[in-house]
């Protein structure tokens, strides 16, 4: 489903000695918000600061876009140990917790929506 509904939006990359080693799909969800759609990162370049480097080329590709506000879901701290690090993850690149929604996607996996300000442009 992700590829599918990725195929027309704004893709980052990042590569490591020309390979590739992770991404970051744009969605814009207003005229004030881009959204991290989806986002990943091979595991073994995990902690390398990789990942950073994508969250600061979106976030600077958003402002440039004119947009206010980023935003990210995730699955709600608690329920699978990886995603408490994705959780943890985006705490530590200033986005803040605004709403869960439990049963957005299903009742096993709830729904944390994060979001930053960006400044306005």
């Amino acid at each position: 489903m992700y590829i599918q509904e990725s195929l027309d939006k704004v893709f980052l990359a990042v590569f490591v000695d020309d390979s590739p080693a992770g991404f970051l799909v744009m969605k814009e969800t207003s005229k004030y918000c881009a959204e991290i759609f989806v986002m990943g990162l091979m595991k073994k370049y995990h902690r390398l600061g990789l990942g950073s480097l994508l969250i600061k080329a979106f976030e600077d590709l958003a402002r440039s876009l004119s947009f206010s506000y980023a935003q990210v879901k995730t699955v709600k701290r608690g329920i699978y140990e990886e995603y408490n690090k994705t959780n943890d993850f985006y705490k530590a690149m200033g986005y803040k917790e605004l709403e869960c929604f439990p049963s957005l996607w299903d009742e096993n996996n709830p729904c944390q929506l994060y979001i930053k300000y960006l400044g306005e442009k």
